[in-house]
């Protein structure tokens, strides 16, 4: 019971992370469907290589299973995208007002860019109301989205490990007089229709 409760999970997880891997890589607008008949078609081979092989009756049934919680959770996955590309949408034009009527308050060290310490230290400033701080923890949230890279650090691993670039983002006031414009923009590219509202 207990190889076949783990083997639906692994498998689950294994599909969900491919078919999600799929949808990034495809930019058809029916990269929803094409990850999911992919997953699918893997499965069934591998369903039918089961049979042929004469493997045992739990991992064919683990593999029905874990198809469709894959299928799931790729499906849970769109939505949570789904929702957070429109939150993203529907605060663009609040968020571009606020960050320009506040730009010279926001950019604490005054280097043209609003960056992560900036944005942190507006969360914590009792002098902002509550719904601004509120609208600076969105600008740190989408931070990268909002703004452009401003500088690169790269971190080194351990002898012979792997060097990783660690991107550094601001957001200058050019980002906000385009940020709902590139925000409707990915949705659309996103979700091949306009964004219409909650």
């Amino acid at each position: 019971m207990t190889s076949f409760l783990l083997a639906v999970f692994l498998l689950t997880l294994f599909g969900a992370l491919l078919g999600i891997a799929i949808r990034a890589a495809i930019r058809s607008i029916r990269r929803d469907k094409i990850a999911s008949a992919a997953v699918s078609c893997l499965w069934a081979a591998a369903a039918i290589g089961a049979l042929v092989l004469s493997a045992p009756v739990w991992l064919i049934v683990a593999l029905c299973l874990s198809l469709a919680g894959a299928l799931l959770g790729l499906s849970a996955y769109v939505r949570d995208y789904h929702r957070t590309l429109s939150d993203l949408v529907s605060n663009s034009h609040v968020v571009r007002q606020f960050g320009l009527d506040n730009f010279d308050r926001l950019d604490g060290d005054h280097d043209g860019n609003i960056g992560l310490g900036d944005l942190i230290a507006a969360e914590n400033d009792d002098a902002l109301s509550e719904r601004e701080r509120e609208l600076a923890r969105f600008m740190r949230r989408f931070l990268p989205r909002i703004g452009h890279a401003t500088s690169c650090t790269v971190i080194y691993g351990t002898v012979g490990g792997p060097a990783m670039p660690v991107y550094h983002y601001g957001i200058s006031r050019a980002d906000l007089e385009r940020f709902p414009d590139r925000a409707y923009a990915e949705f659309a590219e996103e979700f091949d229709t306009e964004f219409k509202g909650r």
